[in-house]
Parts: C-alpha cells; sequence; structure tokens
C-alpha cells in the first residue's frame, strides 16, 4: 500500500477502536466498593473482555497511524527520530500489559477469591501497580510524541493541525504521569482530556490520506510521485 492508503487505513482503524472503547467502557459501573466491582466483572465477564480487547487494540492502532503520518520521516537517522521511536515502543509496551492484563491476569485473580492482589491489577484503582504503568505508558507516549512531531507544526497542511493537536495531547499525558507522582487527582486527571483530544485525529488522516490519493494520479492515468509537505521537511 501506498502512504496516503495507510493513512485511511490507519485512521479508520483508530477512530473505529477510540469510539467504540468508551462506549463499552461507559456500561461497566465506576462507583461502588472494590468487591462490588469485582463481582459485576464475574456477572459480566464478556462485556468485560470486550471493553479491554478495544483497550488493548488502541496503543497499536494509534501507533500505527502515527507512522503513516510521518513515515517518511523516520527514515532519517537523528536523534529525536530514534528517541522519538523508543518512547512509542515503550508506550506500546507498557500499556499492551496493562490492558492485557485486564483480560488475564484480573478475572483469574477474582475467580480465586485473592481481592488484595486483584486490587494490584485493577485498572480502577489509582494506587495499583498496573494502574501506575498505564500511565507511565501515556508518559512516554507524550515523549515520543513531542519528539517526532514538534518540528511538523512549522509544515503548511494537515499535518500541521495534527501536530498541534498531538503537542496539547502528549503535553497533557506528561503531566497526568506527573499528577500521579505528586499524589494530585487534578493533574491525574488529564489523562481523560489527553485522550478526547484525539478524538479528530483519526478523521483528519482519513480526509489527508484521500486528498493526496486524488493527486497520486495524472490525467493519462499513470503514478506520479508526489511528495507531501511533511516528507521535505528536515529535523
Amino acid at each position: 500500500m501506498s502512504i496516503h492508503q495507510h493513512r485511511v487505513v490507519s485512521g479508520t482503524m483508530f477512530t473505529v477502536v477510540l469510539c467504540l472503547w468508551p462506549l463499552f467502557m461507559a456500561l461497566a459501573p465506576h462507583d461502588g466498593t472494590v468487591s462490588e466491582q469485582f463481582q459485576w466483572i464475574q456477572a459480566h465477564r464478556p462485556l468485560h473482555i470486550a471493553q479491554f480487547v478495544f483497550a488493548l487494540l488502541l496503543s497499536p492502532t494509534l501507533v500505527y497511524l502515527m507512522l503513516a503520518q510521518i513515515g517518511p520521516v523516520l527514515t532519517r537517522d537523528s536523534i529525536p527520530v530514534r528517541l522519538g521511536m523508543f518512547f512509542l515502543t515503550a508506550y506500546l509496551v507498557l500499556n499492551s500489559i496493562a490492558y492485557g492484563s485486564q483480560l488475564v491476569v484480573l478475572p483469574h485473580l477474582i475467580e480465586r477469591g485473592t481481592e488484595a492482589q486483584a486490587i494490584l491489577w485493577s485498572m480502577n484503582s489509582p494506587t495499583s501497580l498496573i494502574y501506575f504503568l498505564n500511565q507511565m505508558g501515556y508518559c512516554f507516549w507524550g515523549g515520543g510524541t513531542l519528539l517526532l512531531f514538534y518540528h511538523r507544526v512549522a509544515v503548511p497542511g494537515m499535518i500541521r493541525v495534527v501536530s498541534l493537536i498531538y503537542l496539547i495531547s502528549a503535553t497533557l499525558s506528561i503531566l497526568a504521569f506527573v499528577g500521579l507522582i505528586l499524589a494530585n487527582p487534578t493533574l491525574n486527571s488529564f489523562t481523560l482530556y489527553s485522550g478526547l483530544l484525539l478524538l479528530p485525529v483519526g478523521i483528519i488522516t482519513v480526509v489527508w490520506g484521500w486528498q493526496d490519493s486524488k493527486h497520486q494520479y495524472t490525467a493519462s492515468g499513470t503514478v506520479e510521485s508526489v511528495q507531501s509537505a511533511d516528507t521535505t521537511f528536515k529535523d
């Protein structure tokens, strides 16, 4: 597939996952005691699994989206690109562990009746180990995003719009992790706003991919090379 097609596909996938995940999560109770929440998981295990299947898909679809947006830039051997990719990889690993554990580890611990251990693996507990790993993952995502997209705000076109959204969202993710470390609930809540800001990014990328695809072909039907503004920008 061409880079334009990757943008359309990745934008569509990310938009679907990001829209469906909150819808399923809204069906779960967010109040009550820990025991009541665990009882709900036992009674509604298929729904619980569906919730975290979409959550597990979020990080790979987001990384795919970002790579499709700046694909040609990744071929450059520069420190910002290397560090940015390292941080995105750390984000992918940590968030996959966090959300994957809700599918496998947490239900198993609840079934065994080991509530104290289950609390350490529950995403609903801000003091749990897995919540910490998840927030750390988003902090790594923020760092990687800043490194890969801070130069793109100087490039005209849709990449500038996407980059501005990313930079704001990344800053909020880093502040949210700082809030967790400092036990500041206000700062820690920035994770929610960081995620909400990403809602239009997938749709913008789909439109971007379609527009660039239209200019890929000449009137005679032969393929001509189209260089997007972001591919010529130097770090």
